[in-house]
């Protein structure tokens, strides 16, 4: 059973005397805090009725709506236990053995003849005309090598909704901003270094109800967009949305060795989860929520030491928008280069700490959040 509680934060007492109210849950020995976006005076709030006090001069009204916010708060925790229900199957989506050829023919889009001018097409039908429905931001530095395929890849999604791509340019030092134009597609460029400097920038020029994270060397699939926002059309409790990926193997590695890595680290993750925090699991390469929400918590600013993504979950969830959703269809499962891997050391390097992790409950440092 879950424990819900007001809770008076009088230890953040303003110079006004005022104190936050928030809302504590408290289930399977976890605590979690939402704003109520009130606040109030010590002498104000009844802590055993619950309610604030009849002597302030709004209290009917305060109390009838944090009465509702209550109410939100159950059924919010409903969906936490249903969703939990569910992980288990989530867990056991079956994970793509082969790259397909779809994917295969966005990886090499490069290579074929007059792909500047597929793209700037593809481009064209997708963003269709007015105020676009999704805004896909992607930071970019000197990504010359991968954006092409990355656009191709995007510019080719299937979906009814008018979709801008917004590049970031990071500072390049080589042709990716010219590149991107060529193709059609908007590139902006963010002097100041960082991928959170750069997430920010697209989230300001973006002009879509919902945006998309995408990487500038991942491969999406064509029912990408479709998939992603389908969770935040038909759910209004649902504030963020994230997807899983698969690695495309360059080197000497077989597919079928990620296969079985990707199912070893699903189950890190799924550890992680409910030991930690369900945010450590966003990645900013596959990952959706409303623009206006986004905006409402300063975007990805986060504090030292912590990661944009992760803690832009965090702080749409505490500020009461609703919870994390994770799509586990393989229709919005992205490819991304093993080069991650080779640049840590290795799949030894990259398997050995998530082992430990699940077989012997070894604590890996890591800053997510």
């Amino acid at each position: 059973m879950a424990s819900i509680k007001l809770i008076l934060r009088t230890h953040q007492e303003d110079a006004t005397g005022q104190s936050p109210l928030f809302i504590r849950i408290i289930k399977d020995r976890k605590t979690e805090f939402l704003t109520t976006g009130v606040k109030l005076k010590a002498s104000e709030w009844d802590e055993e009725k619950q309610e604030v006090k009849k002597s302030h001069p709004d209290s009917d009204r305060m109390n009838a709506a944090l009465m509702q916010k209550i109410a939100d708060t159950e059924g919010h925790v409903a969906d936490i236990k249903m969703k939990s229900n569910s992980t288990i199957n989530n867990f056991l989506t079956m994970r793509p053995i082969f790259v397909s050829s779809y994917v295969k023919e966005c990886w090499t889009a490069h290579q074929q003849q007059n792909a500047v001018e597929k793209v700037k097409e593809a481009y064209l039908r997708l963003r269709k005309t007015g105020v676009p429905n999704v805004s896909i931001v992607i930071p970019a530095y000197n990504e010359e090598e991968n954006i092409i395929q990355t656009l191709y890849s995007l510019s080719h999604n299937e979906t009814d909704k008018a979709v801008e791509i917004v590049v970031v340019n990071n500072n390049s030092k080589d042709n990716t901003e010219a590149l991107v134009k060529s193709m059609g597609v908007k590139c902006i460029l963010e002097t100041k270094q960082g991928i959170t400097a750069a997430r920010n920038a697209g989230l300001a020029v973006a002009e879509g109800n919902y945006i998309l994270n995408a990487d500038a060397d991942t491969i999406y699939p064509k029912e990408w967009v479709a998939e992603m926002t389908k969770p935040l059309d038909l759910n209004e409790k649902v504030t963020l949305v994230y997807g899983r990926f698969a690695f495309i193997p360059t080197g000497n590695t077989w597919r079928i060795i990620y296969f079985f890595y990707e199912y070893v680290a699903d189950f890190s993750r799924f550890i992680r989860m409910h030991k930690k925090d369900e945010a450590v699991n966003v990645y900013g390469f596959n990952s959706g929520y409303r623009r206006m929400q986004g905006i409402a918590v300063d975007g990805y600013d986060h504090p030292k030491g912590k990661n944009e993504d992760g803690w832009l979950a965090v702080k749409l969830r505490e500020k009461g928008f609703g919870v994390l959703h994770q799509v586990t269809n393989n229709k919005a499962l992205v490819w991304t280069s093993d080069r991650r891997i080779h640049i840590d050391g290795g799949l030894w390097k990259a398997l050995y700490p998530r082992l430990k992790r699940v077989l012997f409950g070894k604590k890996v440092e890591r800053k997510d959040l």
